[in-house]
């Protein structure tokens, strides 16, 4: 079942080191694995979780992180399956 998110919803999240940290966690995913579902760089996650304050980002980014914040841990894993697929 794929994971809607209201548009509202996505303006008003505040993203934070911490919370990429626990999605992580809770996906029980690398920080190279976070990237490719996120259409990142593996960098960019390291960067994004050794941050102060409130991160941003634009469009599509915010978007995926917050449909993978959503997620659960079957979920993430199907949609890494069909990035990585020779996993």
């Amino acid at each position: 079942m794929p994971v809607t998110l209201a548009a509202a919803d996505v303006d008003k999240a505040r993203i934070t080191a911490k919370m990429i940290r626990s999605i992580r966690a809770k996906l029980n995913l690398s920080q190279a694995e976070l990237a490719a579902l996120l259409g990142v760089s593996g960098q960019s996650v390291y960067q994004w979780e050794h941050k102060e304050g409130r991160l941003r980002f634009h469009g599509s980014t915010r978007v995926a992180i917050e449909t993978l914040r959503k997620m659960n841990w079957k979920e993430a894993q199907k949609q890494l399956e069909e990035v990585i697929p020779l996993r």
